[in-house]
């Protein structure tokens, strides 16, 4: 049986990366002879390693750091996407290196072997730099350096949520009660409609992930098409309208129910789209 950490994880393809008020970088990449200005960053900040994404352009809404290949192909963004391991404090190869630029066709997954130079990398902040002199793969050549100053520590923001139709059943409330904590960013409250199991869980780092994927996951606005209940158990089918990278995708989800010390929990839900 698969988790309610699981089935958050299925359902998201991509999340939302952090911005912070004062995070701030500069530089400059020469893909092909073309020199690109760069004053935009975001941040994923993960278990291993921070990945960061600095372009020329700021990110459109609802856009994730692997939507920039996308956006670069279509000439709507250029950049450079770094990981950087937590451990070695140098490029973390399993993570996602690569220059975006349109004249390779969107992205290069190559970065060639960067000079770093870090200021500071502790639980709070990322400040530093990365530069090479020059690179190349197959015909294209490119050189770049950039300085980055980024904060690491987030908050999940407080989001409301609204479900609407059939909402009348004990299960139904419980899913809603369920549904709303989460969304925001209230997860002590949220496990409370959780089956134990999989509310003891959600802990650490892990509740942080958690929190993170269930908001960029689940729609703001959803509807309970249905509630079959029987005895202890109950399957709620869920739909609403999940916000994406220049666009929004319909997404629906089957929610199992059971009861768990007399009251309706959350045993697992899971969004496809």
């Amino acid at each position: 049986m698969r988790s309610l950490l699981d089935s958050v994880f299925i359902a998201v393809v991509c999340c939302t990366p952090a911005v912070f008020a004062d995070d701030a970088a500069t530089g400059a990449l020469v893909a092909n002879g073309d020199k690109v200005q760069l004053a935009n960053v975001v941040v994923e900040n993960s278990l291993g390693e921070v990945g960061l994404l600095i372009t020329d352009q700021p990110l459109p809404a609802g856009c994730g750091v692997y939507d920039a290949f996308m956006l670069a192909g279509s000439g709507k963004l250029r950049g450079i996407a770094v990981s950087i391991s937590k451990e070695t404090k140098l490029k973390e190869p399993a993570g996602l290196n690569a220059l975006f630029h349109d004249s390779w066709g969107g992205q290069l997954g190559n970065i060639g072997e960067p000079e770093f130079t870090i200021e500071q990398f502790d639980d709070n902040r990322l400040k530093g730099a990365i530069q090479l002199a020059a690179g190349s793969l197959n015909d294209h050549k490119f050189s770049y350096s950039v300085q980055f100053d980024v904060g690491l520590k987030t908050e999940r923001p407080a989001l409301e949520a609204t479900l609407t139709g059939k909402t009348e059943s004990e299960p139904a409330k419980a899913y809603i009660a369920y549904y709303q904590a989460m969304m925001a960013g209230q997860l002590d409250e949220g496990k409370k409609f959780a089956v134990k199991e999989h509310a003891d869980q959600i802990t650490g780092e892990d509740a942080e992930l958690f929190l993170e994927f269930f908001q960029d996951g689940h729609p703001r606005e959803a509807t309970i098409l249905g509630v079959e209940e029987t005895g202890d158990k109950a399957v709620l089918r869920v739909e609403g309208i999940i916000p994406a990278c220049q666009s929004a995708d319909k997404g629906t989800a089957t929610v199992n129910m059971v009861k768990e010390d007399g009251y309706w929990k959350v045993q697992l839900e899971s969004w496809e789209m």
